[in-house]
């Protein structure tokens, strides 16, 4: 009888461990998930806002969840589980990779987006200029294709303003067709034989435009760039391994609810404890190894 109760001690002792096992990774399976859900809103707010506090939270929660897959694998009681989140830790590496790619990508495109402020105030300014120089002749044939020519410009940087609001793939495309013609209205200028006071004024636009286009360029490309990174890597990989962690969640329910537990499972401990005291011992594991 005495080896018996020893038996049961033990089983019931294997029973609470292995319980206690999938507590521990069912609490981590869903803080990983709390985590995942807010790595997608934290990049996409970054990605938009150049918000630093939201990527260092990011930084911040893939690092917790690195340390939840690892402590979910070595406390895991089945093979299938543990090949999850081993697979979630290299998906959550990826996805620390593609952030800090990402984050290349937003700090290009601030900068951008300052060289393009400034640039857009020397262009209009440079092109008040020019139409101040054409009024100043009073001549209609002077005054009518500077003012064609500030229209263009005028288009120029609203192709710019749209593409920074909306970050439409064909923006750039739209961007280039009104600087070729801005530019190819500014070279029939310079073949006009304009007077020397309004032509004097074409090097600078000439040159702020130029540069104009040399700064959208740059931040239109960084701008798409960080934009595919997060809707074609970063977001579908973030869907993805929230899939398989509920593929982890359901084997972990499953288990709980198998007959391997002690929720599910009767207790034998007959030839442990007599009387009232195998009643007591029997209430307490099963309060147990339902808390």
């Amino acid at each position: 009888m005495a080896a018996v109760a020893i038996w049961n001690l033990w089983a019931v002792q294997g029973q609470m461990a292995r319980l206690s096992a999938l507590s521990d990774n069912t609490a981590r399976v869903q803080e990983i998930s709390i985590n995942l859900q807010a790595l997608r809103r934290a990049n996409l707010r970054y990605i938009y806002d150049a918000n630093e506090p939201a990527f260092k939270e990011a930084a911040e929660r893939e690092g917790a969840t690195v340390e939840l897959l690892k402590d979910a694998a070595k406390s895991t009681v089945s093979e299938e589980r543990l090949k999850i989140y081993n697979g979630l830790i290299g998906d959550v590496e990826k996805m620390k990779s593609l952030r800090e790619s990402m984050g290349t990508a937003v700090n290009e495109t601030a900068k951008g987006k300052a060289v393009l402020l400034a640039g857009g105030d020397e262009l209009t300014a440079n092109s008040g200029k020019l139409v101040d120089a054409a009024r100043e002749t009073g001549d209609t044939s002077v005054t009518a294709p500077v003012a064609d020519l500030e229209s263009k410009i005028l288009l120029v940087r609203v192709a710019n303003w749209r593409f920074l609001a909306v970050r439409d793939a064909k923006g750039p495309a739209t961007f280039r067709t009104n600087v070729d013609r801005a530019q190819q209205a500014l070279k029939s200028l310079q073949e006009a034989g304009l007077p020397d006071e309004v032509k004097v004024a074409f090097g600078p636009i000439k040159s702020s435009l130029s540069a104009y286009k040399a700064a959208f360029e740059t931040t239109s490309a960084a701008i798409l760039q960080a934009d595919e990174i997060y809707r074609n890597s970063i977001a579908p990989l973030i869907g993805e391994s929230v899939d398989k962690l509920k593929m982890a969640e359901t084997g972990l329910k499953a288990d709980r609810a198998g007959p391997g537990c002690l929720d599910s499972a009767p207790l034998d401990l007959s030839g442990f404890l007599p009387g009232y005291a195998e009643r007591g011992a029997l209430r307490f594991c099963r309060c147990v190894g339902r808390a």
